[in-house]
């Protein structure tokens, strides 16, 4: 009797209400100076800055060329891979565009990685 309408009464309320609130701390939490710390926020970029970063993909888009991929620093692993070059040989072989994926992404120093290609290819473009 009793009992059992105040257990459905509260599963309702647990039901509806807990979500409600979820919902309204994550929109009231952030106009709150106190929370605003909890929340990740994009930076806000100046128009320039955002035509920067949209750029290199924007210049691609209809872009007519050779893209080499399975790109390796010299001197790595080839990993599963069957046919791999080096960047130097991928721009000597005509690639207009180079994509490099696993050396960079799987490496413990990426920023070492691009490195070592970019001076590979400065190498190459060098005249």
């Amino acid at each position: 009797g009793e009992s059992s309408a105040y257990g459905w009464t509260m599963l309702g309320v647990l039901i509806i209400g807990i979500p409600v609130v979820v919902r309204l701390a994550f929109k009231l939490l952030p106009l709150l100076p106190f929370a605003r710390g909890f929340y990740l926020r994009a930076p806000k970029l100046t128009d320039a800055e955002r035509h920067a970063a949209a750029a290199p993909e924007n210049d691609l888009k209809g872009a007519i060329g050779q893209a080499t991929s399975q790109l390796r620093p010299a001197g790595t692993a080839r990993d599963d891979q069957q046919r791999v070059m080096t960047p130097g040989d991928a721009i000597r072989a005509g690639a207009d565009y180079l994509v490099v994926g696993r050396p960079v992404t799987k490496s413990d120093d990426p920023q070492g990685v691009l490195l070592t290609l970019m001076s590979e290819i400065r190498s190459v473009l060098k005249p």
